[in-house]
């Protein structure tokens, strides 16, 4: 009997081993769960990112104007991307699809506006240095730098002033891009301002990038594309974007050529028009123009509604470009 009591000693020793090995997994867990929860809370806080915008699987309520191919597989976007603020009100928010459509027209505009209005400052510039070389006056040394750097940025092929070939290709693309198109593209790029890309990368014209860590990697990029969605640091950015790529980009030279032979007297008309070179923005390729172009008609009361769309503030070039004096 004085044996059994080390005996007993040990057996509950052994007991008492056995469940802390057993439930010390399941606090350590616990413990890591929440370490884990609340970092997540900390690295959320610090981008300052509603919960919201990160749900972006199809079963949010909040998605259902994102395009399904914006969703792609169940994978998440790399963390390493950053999210930017958009500068996007919220256009998921109207419930009447005409009161989301004016109020999106009556937010793009001004963008649109300002950014033709800069490009035809430079293209009065252009144009007075042209209107130079003709009369056989010296152009001073900046502005020629200047016109060699305008014909860098719009990748003309001819970047000497010896002869007028760089102010010729200089004024075929340096021009205004017609705000219904403008407006119509942005549409339906970003379905009137709600989806995906535009809410987080301001991105309204679908543009792409190519340059790695340039955007956003879209979900349902294939294995060995290169492309991402490209992100801009505002709407400004995005609008300016959009057009230095259809003024310089050798894709849409018969747009600009359409441009160049005149602009109708019919506002709608002439945006119908130039849409017939934007062939190659899309992989759709003729669809795509011909859904453009259904899209412009559509609207015509939007447009043809001053209040909504007005091009007064611009002064769009209406001669052709072949012009070798000006008046």
């Amino acid at each position: 009997m004085l044996q059994s009591q080390p005996i007993k000693d040990i057996v509950s020793s052994v007991l008492i081993g056995c469940i802390i090995l057993f439930i010390s997994p399941l606090i350590s867990s616990c413990v890591s769960n929440q370490s884990s929860k609340e970092q997540a809370e900390k690295s959320l806080d610090s981008l300052n990112i509603p919960l919201d915008s990160l749900d972006v699987g199809p079963a949010s309520g909040n998605n259902k104007s994102i395009p399904a191919s914006e969703l792609g597989n169940s994978s998440s976007f790399p963390k390493s991307q950053k999210i930017i603020h958009s500068d996007l009100p919220d256009f998921s928010s109207f419930k009447n699809t005409l009161t989301k459509k004016k109020a999106f027209f009556n937010f793009l505009k001004p963008f649109v506006q300002n950014e033709n209005n800069r490009i035809l400052s430079k293209r009065r510039f252009i144009e007075e240095q042209y209107k130079m070389f003709l009369q056989n006056d010296s152009l001073s040394s900046s502005n020629q730098k200047e016109l060699i750097r305008l014909g860098e940025r719009y990748r003309c092929t001819h970047l000497s002033i010896s002869n007028d070939s760089l102010y010729l290709e200089l004024l075929l693309k340096v021009d205004a891009i017609p705000i219904e198109l403008a407006l119509t593209q942005a549409a339906l790029e970003s379905s009137w301002g709600t989806s995906y890309f535009a809410r987080i990368a301001n991105n309204l014209f679908g543009r792409w990038c190519f340059t790695p860590g340039c955007g956003i990697v879209p979900r349902a990029r294939k294995a060995g594309d290169t492309h991402e969605v490209a992100k801009y640091k505002s709407v400004s950015e995005s609008v300016q974007s959009y057009m230095h790529l259809l003024n310089s980009h050798p894709f849409f030279e018969e747009l600009r050529k359409q441009r160049a032979s005149g602009k109708s007297s019919d506002n709608l008309t002439y945006a119908v028009n130039l849409a017939k070179g934007l062939t190659a923005y899309s992989a759709r390729k003729n669809a795509y123009v011909h859904e453009v172009q259904n899209m412009i008609h559509a609207n015509r009361k939007l447009f043809e509604n001053k209040s909504i769309v007005s091009d007064s503030t611009l002064e769009l070039s209406t001669k052709p470009i072949s012009l070798r004096r000006f008046n």
